[in-house]
């Protein structure tokens, strides 16, 4: 908006609640349990953070900053979701109360997040140049 402050209808404004929608439809399709608001909320973080940089990744140099409203990050979404669905499921959730598995998981959760960059950063450059060559 105008005034700085981040239009509550806005394509940005949706993309954590669809990360943190899409894990509560994975979690029931998959039959995980146990999961509190806290996990899934560290965990649409960690999506969010993988589309951003997707995005960053598919322009090179050509994009300065992370755009949330555009198209591109959109798609980004888009890819992060299929590749959690399709090729790279969410870790196991380990405990926040105990801070060893904490620490443990926050790590497993940065590794996933990596992964998942360097598997949509090829698909999407895949996908990009196959349509230069029409």
């Amino acid at each position: 908006m105008r005034d700085g402050s981040v239009n509550p209808g806005s394509y940005a404004a949706a993309g954590p609640l669809r990360m943190y929608t899409f894990l509560a439809q994975n979690e029931i399709d998959n039959k995980i349990t146990d999961v509190n608001s806290k996990q899934r909320l560290m965990v649409a973080k960690t999506l969010m953070q993988a589309a951003n940089q997707l995005q960053l990744n598919i322009f090179g140099n050509k994009l300065e900053e992370v755009n949330p409203s555009s198209g591109s990050h959109m798609r980004a979404r888009e890819i992060v979701m299929d590749i959690v669905k399709l090729f790279d499921p969410v870790p196991a959730y380990l405990s926040l109360e105990n801070k060893e598995e904490a620490k443990q998981w926050r790590e497993s959760l940065q590794t996933w997040r990596d992964a998942i960059i360097e598997r949509g950063t090829f698909m999407w450059k895949w996908s990009v140049s196959e349509i230069e060559k029409l």
